[in-house]
């Protein structure tokens, strides 16, 4: 998967405007691949449901006026988004006991 490889990832609207590319967005955070999200997205339902601090969600939103900016974020930072998410994805049992989420355990 290129996903596996790469720091960063554009999630684009669907082709239905009511749905949200979720399988991809946490594909990329299972792989420590940012995503970014494209603000035209359907987006907010997916996160209300995992609970997502707003804070957090604005700083992987992007528009054409803030894309550069989102790309150059410290690597620290970037890490730190991606465990915030794995956290609110993923079980926490699993997480804390290092199981189901070795690579190609969910996404093969």
């Amino acid at each position: 998967s290129n996903i596996a490889e790469s720091r960063y990832t554009f999630i684009l609207p669907a082709y239905q405007k009511n749905a949200f590319s979720c399988y991809r967005f946490i594909e990329s955070i299972f792989y420590d691949c940012l995503p970014l999200i494209f603000d035209h997205c359907n987006y907010k339902e997916f996160f209300g449901s995992y609970n997502v601090d707003v804070n957090v969600l604005d700083e992987i939103i992007v528009n054409k006026n803030n894309i550069l900016s989102k790309i150059t974020m410290s690597e620290e930072r970037r890490l730190e988004l991606i465990k915030y998410m794995k956290e609110k994805l993923f079980d926490k049992e699993d997480i804390s006991r290092g199981r189901g989420l070795e690579r190609g355990s969910y996404f093969a």
